[in-house]
């Protein structure tokens, strides 16, 4: 069982890598986790992950910003990727809305001005 289940979420892992080299704008980078079934996104300096998160949301797509995971609010412009409930499918089209959320933030905004933080949603 544990092979198996080590084989789906490989498999998972990397149809989410194929996905995000190919809808990702240049500026965004991420881990390539050993196990498991998420990964880290890094937004450049200055860019809000809960924002993004709001903008995400729009386009049909969510994940998890980054204040969400630590207690004292950092990781402002990272944000979780999972990925282990969810079909091929499903994963190419939340990361294709995603990086089109992106790339309108990216564009229309420069930085943002505003450093949301967890009690500011």
């Amino acid at each position: 069982h544990r092979d198996k289940t080590r084989i789906y979420y490989k498999n998972l892992r990397d149809i989410t890598l194929l996905a995000l080299s190919t809808y990702m704008p240049k500026e965004i980078t991420w881990t390539k986790p050993e196990g498991g079934f998420q990964l880290q996104v890094q937004l450049p300096e200055g860019y809000s992950s809960i924002e993004l998160y709001m903008r995400a949301l729009e386009n049909g797509a969510a994940f998890l910003p980054g204040p969400l995971q630590d207690l004292h609010n950092g990781y402002l412009n990272t944000f979780r990727l999972c990925y282990g409930s969810m079909s091929a499918h499903e994963i190419d089209e939340g990361i294709k809305r995603i990086a089109l959320s992106i790339t309108q933030y990216l564009t229309e905004s420069g930085t943002s001005n505003t450093q949301y933080r967890l009690g500011d949603f």
